[in-house]
């Protein structure tokens, strides 16, 4: 319907079309002006080019997330090669994700999914390769990944900074690269400030949290009852939507590792330890933040 209303009433994505209104949630996602103003708007552009070029169907709609999540799957093996050296286990790691059941069910939807995990990817790479080498290039790549990602899906985006930054600036501390450390924060930073300058104008414009009831942090106590079930419910949501049981991940890395002398490997695989660690940990925080008697963020951001 978004996209829709870009390509019929010209530019901006309206919750109503001339014929359909977009009512979920009591449309608490439209302005006053039935504009959507709280989700980024690079995945109804998408869609609304898709419909101009092919036309209006369900096909145009998911055929631009289709080939993004097609383009992931080269971009993983990259990453991996770059980082680890060792192609057999880039081809372990393309296998997993094209066997895993989110990444398939997200491909062909027509939503941001496919391009936050593609945007992902790229803004990882883009940041690694900026804490091994210098270049004005770089940061250019990395803002460019970066401002595409936060126009994809702001919470994620903010809650991946993070991790990232955690994940590789302890990797550069632990290596004693401190020349390296300090020239990957300048850049991150400076980074980091471009993409939020990007944004600015669209979150100031639309104003996302205008519309929405109060954000309301909870307790001590109350947070400390919930986080069992919070763990559980992620546990079992990660179980139940991924080909492989994450209860056997520890087995399996174990079983793909336990011969393995490369300090290399290693060092990557504590990197991003820190990096899952770090942003599963800060995005279960905010599913723990109540919003209307709901949470600010589904345990699926955790997945995805």
């Amino acid at each position: 319907l978004f996209a829709r209303s870009i390509t019929r009433r010209c530019c901006l994505p309206s919750g109503w079309d001339g014929l359909n209104l977009l009512a979920y949630n009591n449309s608490v996602y439209l302005n006053s002006d039935l504009v959507n103003h709280s989700n980024p708007p690079l995945q109804y552009y998408l869609a609304a080019a898709s419909f101009w070029l092919l036309g209006e169907s369900d096909i145009s709609a998911r055929l631009p997330f289709v080939l993004i999540s097609i383009f992931t799957i080269p971009l993983v093996y990259l990453v991996v090669v770059v980082l680890t050296k060792n192609k057999v286990l880039a081809l372990l790691s393309v296998l997993a994700l094209s066997l895993s059941v989110p990444f398939v069910l997200y491909a062909y939807q027509a939503k941001y999914y496919a391009l936050i995990i593609f945007l992902g990817m790229a803004f990882f790479y883009n940041a690694y390769t900026l804490s091994a080498k210098k270049g004005n290039l770089k940061i250019v790549a990395l803002v460019a990944s970066g401002a595409l990602y936060i126009y994809s899906h702001y919470i994620s985006f903010v809650v991946f900074y993070i991790a990232v930054f955690a994940a590789l600036s302890i990797d550069l501390a632990v290596q004693r690269k401190r020349s390296e450390l300090q020239q990957f924060i300048v850049g991150y930073l400076l980074s980091g400030f471009s993409i939020g300058m990007l944004f600015l104008p669209w979150f100031l414009y639309f104003q996302p949290f205008a519309y929405r009831a109060e954000v309301q942090m909870p307790s001590l106590m109350a947070f400390i009852s919930r986080l069992p079930a919070q763990i559980v419910e992620g546990i079992s949501y990660f179980n139940h939507h991924n080909a492989f049981p994450v209860v056997l991940l520890p087995l399996l890395l174990f079983v793909l590792f336990r011969n393995q002398r490369s300090d290399n490997v290693r060092r990557v695989l504590w990197m991003l330890t820190i990096l899952v660690f770090t942003y599963l940990s800060l995005m279960g925080a905010l599913t723990l933040i109540i919003r209307a008697d709901n949470p600010f963020t589904a345990v699926r951001f955790n997945v995805v």
